[in-house]
């Protein structure tokens, strides 16, 4: 209903077809599955009354298409070397592979250092409950490295998302270094929580932890309900 001009097409959506097709100013029409090019050099015209925050032409009709039809629009400008993404009130740029990669990889590094110095609290922990002199400091600072892990991990996650086959290789490297991580924090949380109803709780709160409260003992072990009241408390087996 918002489509004028351009012409009509039922044909398989590849690379070289979309390529081709892109050529052309107006926009190109993909089905819902986005398995086949309906149409192309089509010209939008979405309601103009709805509200845009862009200021170029071809992004405003695309946030506004978006907004209307509720399906994904996206915008791409050639001399700019810029892609958006437009779902309903959404709006995110995808950056070049290289960019990302750079990115990713030193994020990756970052995550092969605190993974290391999970596994050396990990052991000093194991071998000090063994002994029965396990403190609260210790169980706060493996509890910290596993939440800076998961985060971590989660912005890998956004990272290889948007690169999709481009970090497969990373995607191998970051499962191998996160591989029982998940177990590991799991057990502990069993081993330090008095009722396993709050494990939820304490997920959520270590999740909304702000960064510069994650490298707070003290926060970390309230969290767990260990009772800390001041720094002292933290050294109590």
């Amino acid at each position: 209903a918002i489509s004028s001009g351009g012409f009509n097409l039922d044909v398989e959506l590849s690379a070289a077809h979309l390529r081709e097709l892109s050529k052309m100013d107006g926009a190109v029409v993909v089905d819902r599955s986005a398995n086949r090019i309906r149409r192309a050099n089509v010209q939008l015209l979405p309601n103009a009354s709805i509200q845009t925050s862009e200021t170029g032409m071809r992004h405003r009709t695309a946030q506004r298409t978006a907004r209307q039809t509720h399906l994904p629009v996206l915008s791409l400008s050639a001399s700019m070397r810029m892609i958006s993404i437009y779902v309903g009130t959404e709006h995110r740029l995808v950056e070049e592979p290289e960019a990302l990669l750079s990115r990713a990889n030193l994020a990756v590094d970052t995550l092969d250092r605190y993974s290391q110095r999970l596994d050396e609290v990990l052991q000093t922990l194991t071998i000090l409950e063994m002994r029965d002199s396990a403190t609260v400091r210790d169980v706060a600072t493996v509890m910290q490295r596993m939440e800076m892990i998961r985060r971590i991990t989660s912005e890998i996650t956004e990272y290889l998302e948007e690169l999709g086959s481009e970090g497969r290789l990373l995607a191998l490297q970051v499962e191998d270094l996160v591989r029982g991580s998940a177990s590991e924090r799991a057990l502990v949380m069993r081993d330090y929580i008095r009722d396993p109803a709050d494990v939820a709780r304490v997920e959520a709160e270590l999740t909304s932890l702000g960064s510069e409260r994650i490298v707070d003992l003290t926060a970390i072990a309230n969290i767990l309900g260990l009772d800390v009241y001041e720094v002292a408390d933290l050294d109590r087996e």
